[in-house]
């Protein structure tokens, strides 16, 4: 009977472990998306303000 314990608990265990690896890729996942929206905007916005002097009159 306490092999069966046993097997439970690692059970657990591995899911917590399993849970806690997926949340680290989702943070990650998130951060890495953010800083290409950004980088994409601070692009756009520096070509926009180079070519303000010509298309503002």
């Amino acid at each position: 009977m306490g092999g069966f314990a046993d097997a439970s608990l690692w059970g657990v265990a591995g899911a917590m472990f399993a849970v806690a690896a997926a949340m680290w890729a989702v943070a990650a996942a998130i951060a890495f998306f953010r800083s290409l929206r950004t980088a994409e905007l601070g692009e756009m916005d520096a070509g926009y303000n180079a070519l303000a002097p010509v298309t503002d009159h």
